[in-house]
């Protein structure tokens, strides 16, 4: 018999309606590069990015699955 709750409902947040991704400083204030500088807003800006971007392989859906 297994454990975990049965569940009723999965939500879906479609294009952050109800959690945005906020970028705060403080989560680079640590953050060094190679050379241990501290990195720069360009490099900054990428992490965001490809913390943000889609991953995975797109599906093609045909008429019936979208």
């Amino acid at each position: 018999m297994s454990t975990a709750a049965a569940h009723s409902a999965v939500l879906f947040d479609f294009s952050g309606t109800l959690f945005r991704f906020t970028e705060r400083a403080e989560w680079f204030t640590h953050l060094r590069d190679g050379s241990g500088d501290p990195l720069q807003g360009h490099t900054q800006a990428e992490l965001i990015r490809r913390m943000t971007a889609p991953v995975g392989i797109p599906v093609d859906l045909d008429d019936e699955g979208r």
